[in-house]
């Protein structure tokens, strides 16, 4: 082992501090959610051990999967076999003897509960003493199977199982609740509770293969709040985010459940409004310009009330095969179009 592996192997064997763990996951989590893969233990183990460069030559290894977009399944599970679970002797065998440790008292007390079945036991007792020689992790996760195949054929009907499988399930629904609002958060901004960029283009890249399939066409709206700098300037950027906060919920307030409202960044929001035309989504966007215009914001602190906001618009309708980036840029001119007019309007773009 060169001097540079042992160095990473030796990095993997320390334990990390839980305030340094949970950050290492937070960002491991981003990641998968950046490049839109499966939260899988195979996926959470690789980049958990990349965002805390642990391991420079897997980093590399990575690295070179995502520049070349051949990151599968098959290749992460031989990233974390290589790289990983046999980094280094000590390692490998402390994973094994911990994992036949477990497996043997979960086999043991499912007996227990099952009643005695000689086949089935003298199965499991060849299962159990294959696992505590292999030194192979692809060895150890067959065997595993088999033993839960052997054990599945007389203990699903045993009521006690039932139970203890009642409290897994609540665990796993409890992961998987986590899961999703971990997803949730990766796709939501935190002031407005819209979709932030990521959300958006997630909802885009949908919209755009749906309309390859049924052909049906829909518009997108880019709204940018007039003057909004001079808010911030004059009376500070707690009340400049009250006034976004506001502007988001009349955005919710003026569309259908079905459409899909952003904040696009800073005080730029967009808007996907599925099989609409561009008539229609014009009338929308004159809905919320004249709403904005008739807002009553009051500033807590000095009892000031601010009534003169405005609000400009740029829509489009997609054009077939035309990419999300040509869309985007095409509405986002559109927008600028109303802002050189003198602001306050909505272009068609």
């Amino acid at each position: 082992m060169d001097q540079d592996k042992a160095t990473d192997n030796n990095a993997l064997l320390e334990t990390d501090e839980p305030a340094k763990a949970a950050e290492f996951l937070r960002l491991a989590m981003a990641k998968i959610t950046e490049l839109q893969l499966p939260f899988t233990p195979v996926f959470y183990g690789l980049f958990y051990i990349y965002v805390s460069g642990k391991n420079t030559t897997l980093n590399r290894k990575l690295e070179r999967h995502i520049e070349n977009k051949s990151l599968t399944h098959e290749n992460a599970v031989k990233m974390f076999v290589n790289y990983f679970f046999v980094c280094s002797e000590e390692l490998t065998e402390g994973l094994r003897h911990e994992l036949l440790d477990t497996i043997t008292e979960v086999v043991s007390s499912i007996i227990s509960i099952a009643g005695k079945s000689a086949i089935s036991n003298k199965q499991l007792e060849q299962h159990i003493k294959t696992l505590s020689t292999t030194q192979s992790t692809q060895n150890v996760l067959s065997i595993v199977s088999s033993i839960i195949h052997v054990t599945k054929q007389f203990v699903s009907d045993t009521k006690q199982l039932e139970n203890d499988l009642m409290v897994t399930s609540k665990g796993l629904n409890t992961l998987k609740n986590e899961l999703a609002h971990a997803r949730l958060e990766a796709t939501t901004d935190s002031l407005t509770g819209l979709l932030n960029r990521r959300g958006f283009d997630q909802q885009l890249n949908k919209m755009l293969n749906d309309r390859r399939k049924s052909g049906a066409g829909f518009c997108v709206v880019m709204a940018d709040l007039d003057h909004f700098k001079d808010i911030n300037d004059n009376y500070g950027h707690l009340f400049g985010d009250k006034i976004l906060k506001v502007f988001a919920r009349l955005l919710t307030d003026k569309t259908r459940s079905t459409d899909h409202v952003a904040r696009f960044g800073g005080e730029e929001f967009i808007l996907i409004l599925p099989e609409t035309s561009m008539e229609n989504a014009f009338i929308v966007s004159e809905n919320i310009r004249k709403a904005v215009e008739k807002l009553q914001v009051r500033n807590t602190k000095t009892g000031d009330i601010i009534n003169a906001m405005t609000c400009s618009f740029g829509i489009v309708a997609h054009r077939f095969d035309e990419s999300a980036s040509d869309l985007v840029d095409r509405c986002d001119s559109a927008l600028y179009k109303a802002k050189q007019n003198g602001r306050n309007k909505t272009v068609k773009g």
